[in-house]
């Protein structure tokens, strides 16, 4: 993998989303970038390529965008979404790429992008829902809102100073209901170790 690491293939990778429908509310996967910046939904430095062992995977990461409707938008109506990309190659030359999307789940389910994606969401929520319980942000974690995105704060607050939280072990015991029903459908034995945190906080 050495070559992978030492060798990247693009720089000042910029990626904006624009869209009539929806806003970006959280970036996952690009450390330091968590907000859009200059209307730039991902910005990356450095670019490396992923080793493929088959056609159906891939090694290596996955930026997320988490997408909130506007006032206006209809549940069934994703509108207009366009993604551009700009990068520099090796030699110098500033590339510019644009692309339409009809629908961000137009993938057939079951396809190995879709699956990606899929573990991709489902250890965002685990992470979101582990801050949020690190530093007592109840308010983070509702079975009305579901698990909000979490944002770093200048709090100290951390379970090891503070008392357990009834509320936390509620969301925790569904919330490992939902994610062994989401490791059935992956059928992903690395979650396990995952899982098996969720009890442990339950207990």
């Amino acid at each position: 993998d050495f070559n992978y690491l030492v060798y990247p293939v693009a720089m000042n990778v910029n990626v904006s989303l624009t869209s009539d429908k929806f806003n970006v509310e959280r970036i996952y996967g690009s450390p330091g970038y968590e907000k859009p910046v200059d209307d730039s939904a991902i910005k990356i430095i450095s670019l490396f390529p992923s080793f493929k062992p088959s056609p159906c995977e891939s090694k290596g990461g996955i930026i997320l965008l988490k997408l909130t409707p506007n006032s206006d938008a209809e549940v069934a109506d994703f509108g207009s979404i366009t993604l551009k990309m700009s990068y520099e190659t090796r030699t110098g030359q500033t590339v510019v790429e644009t692309m339409d999307v009809s629908s961000p789940f137009s993938e057939p389910e079951g396809s190995s992008f879709a699956q990606s994606v899929r573990k991709g969401i489902l250890l965002t929520r685990y992470v979101n829902m582990m801050k949020h319980w690190i530093t007592e942000t109840d308010n983070g974690v509702s079975e009305q809102n579901g698990i909000s995105p979490y944002f770093s704060t200048t709090s100290t607050t951390t379970r090891e100073n503070s008392s357990d939280s009834g509320h936390f072990k509620k969301m925790f015991k569904e919330f490992h209901k939902y994610f062994m029903e989401e490791y059935e459908e992956l059928d992903d034995e690395s979650l396990l170790a995952e899982a098996k945190m969720i009890l442990a906080v339950c207990e």
